[in-house]
């Protein structure tokens, strides 16, 4: 079982074990992180250990999402991407924008272009 090490009141890290990477910071109290089920840490871990990264934060809400879990922070030397998620309510950005394209009296798919930029 993979098990976050309390720093402080508000704050552990969950170490990546087998690697020599940063260990992942987590933010919540000991009650909060005792809610991460296991899913999540392991997403994490494997985010943490994609290449390129190189930070993850836990935030208290996170949960195990499509990949990476929802509400983590993942950093780069460049970048930081704050939501690599999204759409925890299960909808993946595909299904928006199909429903978006449905017309409300058939129900249909309008052929469009979409540009995701």
């Amino acid at each position: 079982m993979t098990k976050v090490i309390p720093i402080d009141e508000a704050t552990g890290v969950l170490p990546v074990s087998g690697s020599k990477v940063k260990p992942i910071t987590v933010i919540g109290t000991d009650a909060i992180r005792n809610t991460f089920d296991e899913r999540c840490l392991e997403q994490a871990i494997n985010s943490r250990l994609a290449p390129g990264v190189s930070h993850l934060v836990l935030n208290p809400d996170a949960h195990a999402g499509y990949g990476a879990p929802v509400g983590c922070v993942l950093t780069s030397p460049s970048h930081i991407y704050p939501g690599p998620v999204g759409f925890p309510d299960g909808i993946y950005p595909s299904q928006q924008v199909i429903r978006s394209l449905c017309t409300p009296r058939s129900g249909r798919v309008r052929r469009t272009r979409i540009s995701m930029t």
